[in-house]
C-alpha cells in the first residue's frame, strides 16, 4: 500500500461549515485525511482516545522524513475494542488536514501490528469543535 503526498491548502475560515465526503465499507465509515501531508482514509471512531497508526503508515512517514524522533512522546499501553491491552508508541503528529482543515500537534498512537487500522480517535476529533453526520457527509461547524 502507498500513500500519497499532497500540498497543503488554505485552512477554512471561522463561522463556515466544512463538509467532508466519507466512504462506507463493511458499516464502518472512512475520512479522508492528510497526516502529515500523506493522504490516507482513516476510519471515523469516536470510542478511540487518539488517533491511530499502524507501524507499517508510521515507517512510511518517517521514511519520507514527516515523522522524526523530536515527534516521539513516550511509550505506552492501549486499551482495544475486546479488551486486550497492545503496546503503543505515543507520538505528536503536527498536521492532520480533513477537509481543508488543518488541527496541529494532535496526540496519537502507534501499533506494533502492520496492519493495524488507521483510526481518527478523540484526539483530533475534539480539535474539530462541533461536528455533525448527515449519511455520508461529516459535517464540521466552525465557530
Amino acid at each position: 500500500m502507498e500513500y500519497e503526498q499532497f500540498n497543503k491548502a488554505p485552512t477554512p475560515k471561522q463561522g463556515s461549515e466544512i463538509t467532508v465526503l466519507m466512504k462506507k465499507m463493511n458499516s464502518v465509515y472512512y475520512v479522508p485525511c492528510k497526516i502529515n501531508g500523506i493522504k490516507a482514509d482513516f476510519i471515523f471512531d469516536t470510542g478511540a482516545g487518539a488517533i491511530s497508526l499502524s507501524s507499517y503508515f508510521a515507517n512510511e512517514l518517517i521514511k519520507q522524513g514527516k515523522l522524526t524522533e523530536s515527534d516521539y512522546i513516550g511509550e505506552g499501553a492501549s486499551r482495544i475494542a475486546d479488551g486486550s491491552v497492545s503496546s503503543v508508541i505515543m507520538v505528536n503528529i503536527k498536521d492532520v488536514e480533513i477537509g481543508g482543515l488543518h488541527l496541529y500537534n494532535v496526540k496519537a498512537m502507534i501499533k506494533e501490528q502492520q496492519n493495524a487500522p488507521l483510526l481518527l480517535g478523540q484526539s483530533a476529533i475534539e480539535k474539530l469543535g462541533r461536528i455533525t453526520i448527515d449519511g455520508y457527509k461529516l459535517i464540521i461547524h466552525r465557530k
